[in-house]
């Protein structure tokens, strides 16, 4: 018989955040994110993460397609170890069409966190809940 055991280790913290952002246009921006954490268990005790974030949405490929794009620095502080990074997110959608392609590409610049790899990505298949996506007849 399989002996596994299950533990929870719940680790309380408390957290703040700023996030002012400022738009340039309709489908432009870009912000500021400060969140800083204390631990009061054992892992991570003082943590500061500060992001300067942008974004482009809409930007129409054909008269159907479009992308959004989000291009991000940041610096994470983890007590004594701290890390710079850039990462940007890209979003492919169909214009009245559900389901879009998105993807996030995570670059570590200088750091001294110990990543598994230097460079993350990840791509994703998403579908919006509560849109009305049907072609719809004109009734007169």
């Amino acid at each position: 018989m399989d002996k596994r055991k299950i533990f929870w280790n719940p680790r309380r913290y408390i957290a703040a955040e700023v996030a002012p952002s400022y738009a340039l246009t309709k489908n432009t921006g870009v912000g500021l994110y400060y969140l800083h954490g204390r631990g009061f268990d054992e892992g991570v005790k003082l943590s500061h993460f500060f992001t300067l974030n942008s974004y482009f949405n809409n930007l129409y490929i054909t008269n159907q397609l479009y992308f959004n794009v989000s291009p991000q620095a940041y610096y994470l502080r983890l007590d004594g170890d701290e890390g710079y990074y850039a990462v940007g997110f890209i979003t492919l959608a169909k214009k009245d069409f559900p389901v879009t392609v998105s993807a996030i590409f995570n670059k570590a610049l200088k750091t001294e966190i110990a990543p598994e790899d230097d460079f993350l990505w990840n791509i994703s298949l998403d579908y919006r809940f509560g849109g009305n996506y049907r072609k719809r007849k004109n009734i007169k």
